[in-house]
């Protein structure tokens, strides 16, 4: 069962001897240490959210605003399925495993965009480039396919 120290003015948990490890060292009992340590604890949260609102507002600062709406307000997604990523190419070709990479879509890893909020537009977007990919990763496909039926000719 847990008692309080028996050194007079001292309020911890004592040992087995009766006394606290405080004042087993010696150190007289300070009841203004308690207010200190939570004065110290408010004033060191505090500062963590100074530092972590100071953090978010560089971020607003350094964020380029939309080249469709001007607004500076975006939504990054990012989701690595590594090699658990699964797609469908515009002929209806599926891919399974590490991604190509997509044009400010995502890379091997997976999907990440920064989307702005107010026009919907997709940060570094370029549907050229996107359908010059698409292109090679279709043919990509049809070689691999003409590849494995070539395999199976040879077993025949």
């Amino acid at each position: 069962m847990s008692s309080r120290c028996v050194t007079e003015g001292c309020t911890n948990f004592s040992g087995a001897d009766g006394q606290c490890n405080a004042c087993r060292r010696g150190e007289r009992p300070d009841p203004e240490k308690r207010k200190r340590e939570e004065e110290g604890l408010k004033q060191h949260l505090e500062d963590q959210k100074a530092r972590k609102d100071a953090k978010k507002e560089k971020h607003r600062n350094a964020v380029q605003p939309c080249t469709q709406c001007g607004k500076s307000e975006k939504l990054s997604v990012t989701s690595r399925g590594l090699d658990n990523n699964y797609w469908t190419l515009p002929s209806g070709k599926e891919g399974a495993g590490y991604m190509p990479s997509f044009p400010a879509l995502g890379d091997s890893d997976g999907l990440s965009i920064v989307l702005c909020v107010h026009c919907g537009m997709i940060e570094g977007f370029n549907s050229d480039r996107l359908r010059e990919i698409i292109a090679q990763e279709e043919a990509n496909e049809d070689n691999d396919a003409d590849d494995d039926n070539d395999d199976d000719d040879d077993d025949n």
